[in-house]
Order: C-alpha cells, then sequence, then structure tokens
C-alpha cells in the first residue's frame, strides 16, 4: 500500500502543480511557489548545536554545570603531582581539564571526587563523570564501569629493591646454592595497582593469587610503601622514568622479563551516555594532536621540578 500511494503522488504531481500556476488570485495576479527561506533564516530556524546530543548544553553530569572527576587523594608523579588537581601539574591532571575544555567547561567548571579505585570500579561510589588515575580496562572483572577509549599506551615494568629478587625474577629461581635458600616468583611478594593491568598479568603467570591483598593503591599506599613492604612492584614506564629522575627512592630494574604494556583509559558508571560524547572529545583531541602534546609536555624532565 506505501507504494502505491507514493506512486498516486508521483503521478498526480504535475497536474497539482499546473493547476497552482494557472489559478489567479483575486487581485489578478497568479499564484506560485512560496519563497524559499533565507540563508540566515535557515540559520536561525535550525541551531546545529541544539541537534548535537555532545554540546555543551545537550550534556548531562551529576553536578549540572559542571564536570566533576573522580581520582585517588594519592599523588602520583608524573600523573598527579600534588593533591590538589586543579593546579594541572601533571598528566592526567592536564589531561582531565584538556577534556573538560574539550566538552565545553571551564576550568573552574571542573570539580573533583577523592576515591579509592576500587570504590570506582566496584560502583560503591557514583557521584562522578570521570575517573581518571591509572585505569586499564578491566570490563569483564568489573561490569559495574564502562572504558572510554584509552588516551595512551604505557610500558609496564619491574621494579624491587634487591638485586637478588631480581635475579630470582629474571632466571626463575635463587641465585643463592643452598637449596633451602631457593625462592621462586611465586613465593615473592609482589605489588601492582589495582586499577591496572598489572594483577591480571602476575595471575596469569601464577605469581599472585586472585584473593591476593599485595595490590597497592587499594588502600592509598604511595609507590615507596608498596616497594617498601613488597619484593616487586610492577610499575608503568613513565613512574619509573620519574622515579629514576627526580624520585629519592633506591630500586634496580628487573631485566629480562617482558611484561605487556598497558592501555591507560577513563572509567565511567556503565550506561552513562557521556561515555559517547567523551570518547568523540577523545578522538577529535587525538586527531589534533593535543592528546601528544599533554603527553609530551609532561613526559619532559624539566617539567617535574615543584620548586
Amino acid at each position: 500500500m506505501r507504494t502505491s500511494h507514493s506512486t498516486a503522488w508521483l503521478i498526480a504531481a504535475p497536474f497539482v502543480a499546473t493547476a497552482l500556476v494557472l489559478a489567479g488570485c483575486a487581485d489578478g495576479t497568479v499564484a506560485g511557489d512560496p519563497p524559499a527561506p533565507s540563508a540566515e533564516a535557515r540559520d536561525e530556524q535550525i541551531d546545529p548545536d541544539a541537534l548535537d546530543p555532545c554540546s555543551r548544553p545537550n550534556l548531562t553530569t551529576v553536578e549540572p554545570g559542571a564536570l566533576t572527576f573522580a581520582t585517588s587523594d594519592v599523588p602520583a608523579p608524573p600523573f598527579f603531582f600534588t593533591d590538589e588537581p586543579a593546579d594541572r601539574q601533571g598528566l592526567e591532571s592536564d589531561l582531565a581539564y584538556t577534556l573538560g575544555e574539550q566538552l565545553g567547561f571551564r576550568p573552574q567548571e571542573v570539580t573533583w571526587e577523592f576515591v579509592s579505585p576500587d570504590e570506582v570500579v566496584t560502583g560503591r561510589f557514583l557521584d562522578y563523570d570521570v575517573a581518571i588515575g591509572g585505569f586499564s580496562p578491566r570490563g569483564e572483572e568489573f561490569p559495574a564501569v564502562e572504558y572510554t577509549r584509552p588516551y595512551a599506551q604505557v610500558p609496564l615494568e619491574l621494579v624491587t629493591t634487591s638485586q637478588d629478587v631480581a635475579a630470582i625474577v629474571a632466571d626463575n629461581r635463587s641465585p643463592g646454592d643452598d637449596a633451602e635458600q631457593l625462592r621462586t616468583p611465586d613465593q615473592l611478594t609482589w605489588a601492582a595497582t589495582f586499577q591496572s593491568s598489572g594483577p591480571p598479568w602476575l595471575i596469569a603467570q601464577d605469581w599472585m593469587d586472585v584473593d591476593t591483598r599485595y595490590e597497592w593503591a587499594r588502600g592509598g599506599d604511595s609507590f615507596e610503601a608498596a616497594l617498601g613492604m613488597t619484593d616487586v612492584v610492577v610499575v608503568d614506564e613513565p613512574t619509573r622514568r620519574w622515579l629514576s629522575e627526580a624520585g629519592d627512592v633506591d630500586f634496580s630494574l628487573v631485566a629480562g622479563v617482558e611484561v605487556p604494556e598497558a592501555s591507560l583509559a577513563m572509567a565511567m558508571v556503565a550506561g552513562n551516555p557521556l561515555l559517547a560524547c567523551v570518547d568523540r572529545a577523545l578522538g577529535e583531541m587525538s586527531e589534533d594532536g593535543v592528546l601528544s602534546d599533554v603527553w609530551d609536555r609532561w613526559s619532559d624532565p624539566s617539567a617535574w621540578s615543584q620548586d
């Protein structure tokens, strides 16, 4: 029926148009088509921003008029140099404000909530728009959140305070000859940030149990604390570089063990429609070179001085 109606309209159209042209008006003029609206009128009638779900007026956030980020209150250089992210001192601190600007929020409209990573990924804390702080996508383990497209790919490395431990990991055995002194990697204590891809990799190596409590940052521990309480720590390359260049920590890099690189992404409450707009903004920032500019700026040791 839909096809026959369309056909009937196409056939009848010429006759209707002819009737309109020939029909005279009361003043003797001939009726014609109404004038087309000007370009200015069309622009006034249809505002492109009003149709864009990712334009600032159309974004729904937990705090109207603001964009709320969640992160740990423990500074983690070079991602956050202080516990005041508003100072934009650090890779992820700067990135958060840059993303906010891309979405149309002024710096003073960006707010922060300080929570532990496990409160975010388990869904115990919901009053935020975007969580940033070394998150690696682990959707199957943490269905309460969804992850944005990655904003960085970083190598992971192993560090320790003991050369003997480094040998155990690299050679899968203790360097000592005494059988009673032999230890294997699964007998060591390990640490990796709760929200990163380190724990799944360690579990896959049979070096960490699923129910381990050696995952630092769960309770807000610093890297230095984790390194002091465990044998080996899985750390991202930017953090290890900062420790080497500017940190006052003695440690050894475990050579000969290849750790998969990590994708760094932001976490958001599952089902949040804002995710699509954040992904689009990150894609635009990547294409425009903005992401690489932020990364290059904070990868430079000259930016690490906090004097």
